[in-house]
């Protein structure tokens, strides 16, 4: 025979653990019933959602639940996911996480804005995501992925005088993911914190002694820092390479910009770059740091 027990607070007889002995379960009836320092405890603690529009997450979306997951694409149009404002009920225990399930087309993205409309997260590729908590009144990203990749060749055969460095000229896009390539000036444009991961494959004319190298100049519009230049040339540099190029930097500034360079390390010559996508190329890669 089923008994009522009418209480208003439980406390133990000794010690600070009240059990449920093995094989008995305690039921509430009652979705969000049972609460934990407050905040409710309901079944399906992963609320999954996905959108078509822009969407602004609200506290029903976390409230009683410890993970949003919110899926999203930005293949018609740019897609944007605003976050909540700092404090609001239900944050304090609900991660969010957003993915793109489709990659972008055309220049869209999906991006993450705060509820200031400042830029949180941007993605591109299907499978991109950002993962977030909200700590301390600030948003703290506890894991991502983002594809931002470009992959280009010398469009025209290109001539460096003796001992010249010189900016590779008009290059034809073959991979680009992510819309950092300025076509106008032949630089990639960095969009935030990252590393920068650059390779340089070149090849010229002359069949033998190429004197040929890579490098790259990395920095603000107007002031840009060469990162690695081959300096010392003769007339007999010819000797020399193809030389590629190949490094990882750090990059601390959005905005800053990327440029392939060209180095003819014989002095008294000219060197030809070829052209076409299997010739002079190169490749950069953007792995975004909070």
């Amino acid at each position: 025979m089923a008994s009522t027990i009418l209480v208003n607070t439980i406390n133990t007889q000794s010690g600070t653990t009240i059990t449920v002995p093995a094989g008995k379960t305690l039921a509430i009836t009652d979705a969000g019933a049972l609460t934990v320092g407050g905040t409710p405890i309901t079944t399906g603690s992963t609320n999954i959602q996905r959108k078509t529009a822009d969407y602004t997450i609200v506290s029903g979306d976390i409230t009683a639940k410890s993970h949003l997951v919110i899926t999203a694409n930005a293949s018609a149009a740019t897609r944007t996911i605003t976050l909540p404002a700092n404090g609001t009920s239900g944050l304090a225990t609900c991660m969010i996480s957003i993915m793109a399930d489709a990659s972008a087309t055309s220049t869209y993205k999906l991006q993450v804005l705060d509820s200031s409309s400042t830029e949180i997260w941007t993605g591109y590729e299907k499978s991109d995501f950002v993962t977030l908590i909200e700590t301390n009144n600030a948003w703290v990203v506890l894991d991502h992925k983002e594809t931002l990749f470009e992959q280009r060749y010398l469009t025209a055969q290109q001539g460096v005088g003796g001992s010249g460095f010189n900016k590779m000229a008009a290059s034809t896009s073959k991979v680009s993911i992510g819309n950092m390539w300025d076509a106008t000036n032949n630089r990639l444009v960095i969009q935030f914190k990252c590393f920068l991961d650059v390779l340089i494959n070149i090849s010229t004319t002359r069949s033998n002694e190429p004197s040929a190298t890579a490098g790259v100049k990395i920095g603000a519009i107007g002031s840009l820092t060469t990162m690695f230049e081959t300096t010392a040339t003769s007339s007999d540099g010819r000797v020399s390479g193809p030389a590629p190029y190949s490094n990882r930097h750090a990059v601390d500034t959005a905005g800053h910009v990327a440029e392939p360079w060209l180095k003819n390390v014989d002095s008294d010559q000219t060197v030809t770059w070829y052209s076409g996508t299997s010739a002079t190329q190169f490749a950069m890669s953007v792995t975004r740091r909070y």
